[in-house]
């Protein structure tokens, strides 16, 4: 019997810019208030990488997950036939 894994998928967007401050905490916070008010908006075209995690069986307070909780939690579930 084929078992549910939570498959885990993390892209990363990465951009490198320039600002001019007096040091590296104030640059950073710079950067964080131009990205927080959406001046900077990272896409597609800042694509760095992307990893992808499996786990084990699904599990809550140690016993196993039924298909139900499951997909209230994550959505449907997945199947691929043979």
């Amino acid at each position: 019997m084929n078992k549910v894994f939570a498959v885990q998928i993390v892209e990363t967007l990465s951009r490198t810019i320039a600002i001019e401050a007096e040091d590296s905490t104030e640059a950073n916070r710079i950067a964080r208030e131009m990205y927080s008010d959406g001046q900077i908006i990272l896409d597609y075209d800042d694509f760095s990488d992307v990893e992808i995690y499996t786990t084990a069986d699904f599990y809550k307070d140690s016993n196993p997950m039924t298909r139900e909780e499951i997909e209230n939690i994550y959505g449907d579930i997945i199947t691929v036939s043979k």
